[in-house]
């Protein structure tokens, strides 16, 4: 065969099967219909909408909040810390100075305790964020696996109802006329020779007579190899058509337009994503930016918390130090440190203990499920022991009774030994008796 012919052969064994304007009418509605239950846009836009809207409330509330917490510690410093000894510098420890001492201590548990909402504020905002984010992270896409898997399945749905049925039928055409054949063939070889009619003209009495004999001699012959031979080639040339059209299927799955425009309804729902995380991105910065440097950072512990040492500007601590003055168990900020740093030590002490001693429980318990899987485990080896000494003397008793069967045989065997001897002996006494009236009656 020609270089040239053999090319255009193998070109036209490549080229796909095309699929009918209804096949492919019929792949699309399905793909749009498994596409748009998987990815359905309109419910996930509704829920980015109403992710990104509460998001946005809960920024304009919280930034309310920062505002009225900002105004609410300048109204209290300017009514009541003008003039404080603490705030202005001018403290010393002095006991005159005890008022202005605890009524600081006061101003800064109220700060701290503003800042502790300011902080769970912050956490709530920061949870819708991540919130809306994992929602956009996780919604379903028209090119993920899933989707993906769902190509597939449309695929080979769409792939097996393409298939003709009067195509598949043809492969039986083989196997029907080596049926006829063989039939002709049974029929010819066991009737007479059929008498044609003299009104047929010469050239058609020879054809009918020639495929008469054909069928009479040859017909079993040719109708098996046409039955058999053709039905494989048959059943070969439907395979191969068959998959031709699977991989058309398959291939034009992954070219419909409907995918088109799924994908280019994802890119808008992708784009008004990117949009409003964006703005929600700059709401975010600035909520934080403005909380954390400005309010917390510059403004309570810059200045309000600022008159004390770090270790004793929390919430408890400040409160106990008001409270120590109040009582007169304290005369200054010093004294107030240092009971406060006797409790921190105490507290610390006790903590250790008390790690201490869940640790050493734990050892404990560790020791006592050891004790008890020991325990455990010598009562396994110990039941394992009673079985194996019950064995040993369930094979003790049953080599007793193999030797007692043993000594029995011996002795019947001894028994039937003197018998055969005595029954020599007589046979013995016999014939001497035999061979003496022999020699004495010649």
């Amino acid at each position: 065969m020609p270089e040239n012919e053999k090319n255009k052969q193998e070109q036209a064994e490549k080229k796909p099967l095309k699929l009918p304007e209804k096949t492919k009418k019929r792949i699309d509605a399905a793909l749009e219909y498994e596409l748009g239950l998987h990815c359905d846009f309109e419910d996930t836009r509704k829920q980015l909408e109403a992710a990104f809207e509460e998001e946005e409330n809960a920024y304009i509330e919280k930034l309310k909040n920062s505002q009225k917490a900002l105004e609410t510690m300048d109204k209290l410093y300017n009514d009541s810390m003008q003039g404080n000894a603490v705030y202005n510098g001018e403290y010393h420890n002095e006991p005159e100075k005890k008022n202005d001492a605890r009524n600081a201590l006061i101003f800064a548990k109220g700060c701290v305790d503003i800042q502790s909402l300011l902080v769970n504020d912050a956490v709530q905002y920061g949870a819708l964020g991540l919130k809306r984010m994992a929602l956009g992270a996780g919604r379903k896409r028209p090119n993920d696996k899933t989707a993906e898997d769902l190509k597939k399945q449309v695929a080979e749905k769409q792939a097996h109802e393409a298939k003709s049925l009067v195509k598949q039928l043809l492969a039986l055409i083989p196997l029907v006329v080596g049926i006829i054949c063989i039939v002709l063939y049974a029929y010819f070889r066991n009737n007479p020779w059929p008498l044609l009619s003299p009104m047929l003209s010469p050239a058609l009495m020879r054809f009918t007579e020639g495929m008469i004999r054909f069928f009479y001699g040859s017909g079993l012959a040719v109708g098996l190899i046409i039955a058999i031979v053709g039905s494989i080639i048959a059943s070969f040339a439907l395979y191969r058509t068959n998959a031709k059209l699977k991989s058309a299927v398959n291939a034009y799955v992954q070219a419909s337009p409907v995918l088109d425009e799924m994908n280019e309804r994802d890119a808008e729902l992708q784009k008004f994503y990117d949009e409003q995380s964006a703005k929600a991105k700059e709401h975010s910065d600035f909520y934080f930016d403005t909380l954390n440097n400005n309010i917390i950072g510059k403004l309570i512990k810059g200045y309000y918390l600022a008159p004390f040492p770090a270790e004793f500007t929390g919430a408890s601590d400040l409160e106990a130090g008001a409270q120590l003055l109040d009582s007169s168990r304290a005369e200054n900020l010093k004294e107030v440190y240092d009971i406060l740093e006797r409790r921190h030590a105490e507290n610390a002490r006790m903590q250790a203990e008390a790690q201490h001693r869940a640790k050493i429980e734990n050892i404990s318990m560790e020791q006592l499920r050891s004790q008890q899987n020991a325990e455990a485990y010598a009562k396994q080896q110990a039941e394992y022991a009673k079985k194996q000494a019950d064995y040993a003397k369930q094979q003790a008793a049953a080599a007793d009774a193999q030797a007692k069967n043993l000594a029995k045989i011996a002795e019947e065997s001894e028994k039937q030994t003197d018998y055969a001897r005595q029954q020599a002996d007589i046979a013995a006494s016999m014939q001497s008796d035999i061979d003496y009236m022999r020699r004495n009656n010649p």
